[in-house]
């Protein structure tokens, strides 16, 4: 039996939708209780539904240790969220998302600091 599909999450968009499609995005990743890395993806936003509002999508590398021609997973932000996407430096990324995004929504919380720092994994690193 397959999972359902989750129905989808509608947000207002912090910027317009132009300036947020297909930018990439840096944001810190949980992996595990005490696991975080920060990885670069990029932005997903579907067409308005008849409110205006969009769902935004941020895809990031899927695995612990990227190879070439594994995927990716789409985390859906909420209207809460949002506002946590900021502008960046443009060197590196267009966009920067400020707090953690959890990748297993079966884990428990942790307030224990991970003793080393994220590590940086960039889609150019699995494609």
């Amino acid at each position: 039996m397959s999972k359902p599909r989750p129905s989808p999450i509608w947000a207002q968009p912090p910027f317009e939708v132009s300036r947020l499609q297909g930018k990439r995005i840096l944001a810190e990743c949980r992996l595990w209780r005490r696991r975080h890395e920060k990885r670069i993806g990029h932005i997903r936003i579907s067409e308005p539904n008849t409110v205006g509002l969009v769902t935004i999508d941020l895809v990031m590398p899927d695995l612990l240790y990227p190879r070439p021609g594994h995927g990716t997973v789409a985390i859906s932000l909420t209207e809460k969220q949002t506002p946590r996407i900021v502008e960046a430096d443009g060197v590196t990324t267009d966009f920067v998302y400020e707090g953690v995004l959890f990748l297993n929504d079966d884990e428990s919380e942790d307030t224990r600091i991970w003793t080393k720092p994220p590590k940086i994994v960039g889609a150019d690193e699995i494609t």
